[in-house]
């Protein structure tokens, strides 16, 4: 406070800016700290929330996965696909297709690279179609590379090796095309009861699938959540989401795909709480300005008021007017102090009365004094 004289200011200014700084002081500060810790808790539980339902998507992803591999090597040990009877095969194919909604196409290569049996006729294998390369990927159990249709549709390829009845030998390759689109629905289910958007990506990136349109991959790579689960605020077209990022491959799944799911929800849906919490600490900071404002004005006259009065009766006495009476307007230290002020106006009241009295004899004896050294100088003697 010792700066505030510089300035000029009265007792009733610095009573002001001492109630309002002793007042907004701490209930600013207090309020950020209720703030932050708000938004470190909602931060931690939506953390905690996005995890779970990563966890529960993973899961529901591989399952789906896992089911269609299986159930692709039980139709390889049926008779009727060892022998490779084509209408026979395809009859089954078909009704496959129609009762399991994950196949969306199912077709059977022979030895000679040549499609025999097919739930779809206008399919046909790529030119750079490796009979020994399905092999390969049907022992190791591993999973295509994400495609999509014209559509826009995802989806990817599962083979399943056949061996003859009779030697054992390697007949062909069932394959099929897993219609990843359940992917989406797997999200959109996760996420009805929650405002967090999701999406799944593959290992190059691109969407497989999204909860809502909206949803943005927001530039997270596979790499990135290779070493752990990422969690972050990033910048989107300048609206900041708070995302959690989870590999499918740490859940330690067999052959599972090194796929990403990104979960998402907006700075300010995520934060809504904590910043309705914060207006109401800033709607509690001006009250209690105002209310200490006109707390330390009122506190300010009861003090400054007597020491007005106090003042305005001392410019009477130092104009030598010491008729004006005063009285005492509270009853405390300033109010002794006026009591007293009183006595000494009294005191010199009359101390000025003594010495006007002795002044006026001095000069009744002086003029006295003239008066006989005139008369003896007129006489001469």
């Amino acid at each position: 406070m010792e700066f505030l004289p510089r300035f000029g200011l009265g007792i009733r200014e610095k009573l002001t800016f001492f109630f309002l700084i002793v007042a907004v002081i701490p209930v600013g500060f207090l309020g950020w700290q209720a703030f932050n810790e708000q938004k470190n808790v909602i931060y931690q539980e939506v953390t905690r929330s996005h995890r779970e339902l990563s966890n529960i998507l993973a899961h529901g992803i591989y399952e789906n996965l896992e089911f269609s591999r299986r159930l692709l090597n039980c139709i390889t040990d049926l008779d009727v696909v060892k022998r490779m009877n084509s209408s026979v095969a395809e009859d089954f194919f078909k009704a496959l297709v129609k009762n399991y909604k994950i196949f969306k196409i199912l077709y059977l290569v022979n030895s000679e690279k040549k499609i025999i049996a097919c739930t779809d006729s206008s399919v046909v294998l790529p030119p750079d179609w490796l009979f020994t390369n399905a092999i390969k990927r049907s022992y190791q159990g591993s999973l295509s590379e994400v495609f999509k249709t014209n559509d826009g549709s995802p989806y990817m390829t599962l083979e399943s090796v056949i061996k003859s009845q009779e030697k054992g030998e390697i007949a062909g390759v069932l394959i099929s095309e897993i219609d990843l689109t359940y992917v989406r629905e797997l999200l959109r289910d996760s996420l009805k009861r929650s405002q967090s958007k999701g999406l799944v990506l593959d290992e190059a990136g691109s969407v497989i699938a999204r909860s809502a349109p909206e949803a943005e991959a927001l530039g997270i790579s596979s790499t990135e959540t290779q070493e752990g689960d990422v969690t972050k605020m990033k910048d989107l077209g300048g609206t900041r989401y708070l995302i959690t990022a989870v590999s499918l491959k740490k859940f330690d799944f067999y052959q599972a795909p090194n796929w990403t799911i990104i979960l998402q929800i907006p700075e300010q849906e995520a934060f809504s709480a904590a910043y309705e919490l914060k207006g109401r600490i800033l709607s509690l900071l001006i009250a209690t300005a105002i209310f200490s404002l006109i707390f330390a004005v009122l506190i300010a006259k009861s003090f400054t008021a007597p020491l007005l009065n106090l003042i305005e009766w001392a410019r009477f006495i130092g104009k030598g007017d010491f008729s004006k009476e005063i009285l005492p307007s509270s009853q405390d230290e300033i109010g002794e102090l006026t009591g007293t002020f009183n006595e000494m106006r009294l005191n010199l009241r009359e101390t000025k009365a003594d010495l006007d009295y002795r002044i006026i004899q001095l000069s009744t004896l002086y003029e006295v004094g003239n008066a006989i050294s005139s008369i003896f100088l007129q006489s001469g003697l």
